[in-house]
């Protein structure tokens, strides 16, 4: 297994530095989109551009990216130059002509090579609809003069050209790059052609991650379906990205393709068979889609919940508010018994414990608001038009005793709320006690309009008392004597 030698890259576009054990940890199809752009700016500045993405931390010279495979992969940053003076220079080592004049050129030419790229010519020319079939023709480039290259097989399929690339053994990915421009420039299609599928190959890989995820391969299953289908048959590799519960993960499969069921996209003119990019899209559109409406039932569900909660304590609080009156007409008519009192309290307790449950109902539990002779007995008189609370004979009783109960020294704060009750519960009054109230209600205006304070009302039982005598809210909060 090669060692790596240069510990920190710089990527120039970004200015991170990537430290190179981050390489073995990457996903393939990042280190291999890392691979190529790399190799691309290297073949760029063999044309005599400027450029580098990445570069070594110490002696700033151009870096690509190597791997090697075995039983298992290993990664690594080389120098694109000599650099003698950086400690992480890699040493003298074959150059790329050399590799390439020692492997691809040499080995290349082999049996097995002449006998896949025969296979694919031979039945190019039985294809229907395919013309100019051609074995290692000179192809000159029309937009770089004096450029030119030599597939191994060509033709015109549907008026389209396409060249057949063979890949028995290693080619330089940055031959892979030069020669996809080349074609790519002269508008003519390439499909490179594997005898097997192997992802710890190198050229395996680097050619799947970036053509679609697919592989056209012609192996022992594509002869014999070629010859079954009496058209020439690949054996297609690919990526399906496929549901594994919520995840969306990434299955290796295949099934056999001709030409006919290739795409010919002009972007790259690098045909392929499956859009794994698209169907990569479908299913997470189909994934948002169904984590919206998870999400969605979700929140319906919580709504629903929260709504039967607020709902059973609306109506805890309501029933709760009945107990409250119930025990408290019972505590009056016992004589402010101890017994019922505790159990007064006890029922403001229970509505404390309730959402609905405010400071300003504190006095709920107060006996200066439901003790003897206070403000909820004079209430529940007027209410229910009777002696509550009082030794006394009737609610009019009630009621005179009631305003002239101070709440300070010459003030009877809760006066007006007592004759507003006793005029909205209709307390049974003779001619003479109606006189009489009328009386006290001009006296009343007459003092509250000269901004005097003997009527002023007390208001720090507003909110109970709204709760327990509702018809009042109107009276209460129109800010009369307040």
């Amino acid at each position: 297994m090669y060692q790596q030698t240069v510990e920190i890259a710089i990527d120039t576009e970004t200015d991170q530095r990537i430290a190179a054990s981050e390489l073995l940890t990457l996903p393939e199809a990042d280190f291999s989109a890392m691979r190529r752009l790399a190799m691309a700016e290297r073949v760029a500045r063999k044309n005599g551009a400027n450029r580098a993405r990445y570069i070594c931390a110490i002696c700033r010279i151009p870096l690509w990216l190597s791997r090697y495979n075995h039983d298992e992969g290993n990664r690594w940053f080389k120098h694109d130059e000599a650099s003698t003076g950086c400690p992480w220079f890699e040493g003298n080592k074959l150059s790329p002509v050399q590799r390439r004049a020692l492997i691809y050129r040499g080995q290349q030419e082999g049996a097995e090579h002449r006998r896949v790229k025969e296979f694919i010519a031979s039945w190019l020319e039985k294809e229907p609809g395919v013309t100019k079939v051609d074995r290692e023709l000179v192809t000159h480039g029309q937009i770089l003069k004096g450029e030119w290259k030599r597939p191994d097989v060509q033709c015109v399929k549907d008026g389209k050209r396409i060249v057949f690339e063979i890949q028995l053994s290693y080619t330089f990915l940055s031959e892979v790059i030069k020669r996809d421009e080349f074609y790519r420039r002269e508008g003519i299609f390439i499909i490179w052609v594997f005898s097997f599928f192997d992802l710890r190959r190198a050229t395996v890989r680097d050619e799947a991650f970036f053509n679609q995820r697919n592989l056209f391969v012609l192996d022992a299953t594509a002869f014999a379906e070629t010859a079954k289908r009496s058209l020439l048959t690949f054996n297609g590799h690919f990526q399906n990205p496929v549901f594994n519960g919520n995840a969306i993960e990434d299955e290796w499969t295949t099934r056999p393709i001709t030409l006919q069921e290739a795409q010919f996209p002009t972007s790259t003119y690098r045909p392929f068979f499956f859009d794994y990019d698209a169907a990569r899209r479908a299913l997470e559109r189909e994934r948002a889609q169904s984590e919206r409406q998870a999400m969605q039932a979700k929140r319906e569900a919580q709504e629903t919940s929260v709504q039967r909660w607020r709902d059973e304590q609306r109506t805890s609080f309501r029933l709760g508010v009945r107990e409250y009156l119930r025990t408290a007409i019972a505590y009056c008519d016992s004589d402010y018994s101890d017994e019922l009192k505790q159990r007064l309290i006890d029922a403001a307790a229970e509505l404390k414990d309730n959402h609905h449950w405010h400071r300003g109902l504190a006095p709920l539990s107060d006996e200066k608001f439901f003790g003897w002779h206070r403000v909820l007995p004079v209430l529940l008189s007027m209410k229910h038009g009777r002696v509550l609370g009082y030794r006394l004979d009737s609610a009019y009783q009630v009621l005179e005793a009631g305003v002239r109960q101070s709440t300070q020294r010459r003030v009877y704060g809760f006066a007006v709320v007592y004759l507003w009750a006793s005029d909205i519960y209709k307390v049974p009054l003779n001619e003479k006690q109606r006189q009489w109230r009328k009386a006290l209600a001009r006296k009343v205006k007459l003092s509250v309009d000269g901004d005097e304070a003997t009527y002023r009302r007390a208001t720090y039982y507003d909110e109970a008392i709204v709760l327990l005598f509702p018809e009042l809210e109107e009276k209460l909060s129109s800010g009369f004597a307040a």
